[in-house]
């Protein structure tokens, strides 16, 4: 009897550190948000989201905004698209995505996804790449659309996409990109991510 009681108290601490709530906003694809306890989604492809104790379906949610240990983070979800060989395709596929806040301009945004979403002992966010190989996915957005383009996948020290990344990306520029003059004429291989960003944030 005592074993059973023991591992039914071991079984409630897990699920009790496991699923941890944080203030925030929860804000819905109908126009309206709520003020709450938000528990972040624990893989990319997390269908339901816990607010306020109750699951809410991930397809409701526009974006949510969420404090973890006073420092701000912004989760979307939505859909994908990719340029390859100066085509644009577009997947039916909705996963979480995490806002790069450290750029400049708000025109056009960054973003970053991995398999899992969690929080460290230290109680940092962490992003955890599982699978052979591993990726992270790097997405920009303007601020006014719905769809993330994928800029490229990051495979621990290589960064690739196919059929290259300077590749994908000048196709990027060329169509997506297209009304900042300043990206015309860059040279790709010299372009981070954060480059291109902060420079379209920088056009008239």
């Amino acid at each position: 009897m005592k074993k059973i009681y023991l591992m039914f108290i071991m079984c409630f601490v897990s699920n009790f550190l496991l699923a941890q709530e944080y203030d925030g906003t929860m804000y819905f694809k109908d126009g309206t948000s709520k003020i709450g306890k938000i528990e972040i989604p624990k893989r990319m492809t997390a269908k339901n989201i816990v607010f306020n104790g109750n699951e809410v379906a991930s397809e409701q949610i526009l974006r949510m905004n969420v404090f973890i240990n006073s420092v701000p983070f912004t989760f979307v979800y939505c859909n994908y698209g990719k340029y390859k060989f100066k085509k644009y395709k577009e997947f039916d596929e909705h996963f979480w995505y995490l806002k790069v806040d450290d750029i400049q301009g708000h025109r056009l945004e960054y973003f970053v996804t991995a398999t899992k979403f969690k929080i460290s002992k230290e109680g940092k966010l962490v992003m955890e790449a599982v699978g052979d190989p591993p990726m992270i996915m790097h997405m920009i957005k303007k601020i006014e659309d719905d769809t993330m383009i994928l800029v490229m996948e990051d495979y621990g020290d290589a960064i690739t996409i196919g059929i290259g990344r300077n590749k994908v990306l000048r196709n990027m520029i060329d169509d997506y990109l297209v009304d900042c003059d300043l990206l015309k004429n860059a040279n790709v291989k010299e372009l981070s991510v954060v480059d291109v960003v902060n420079i379209y944030n920088n056009c008239n």
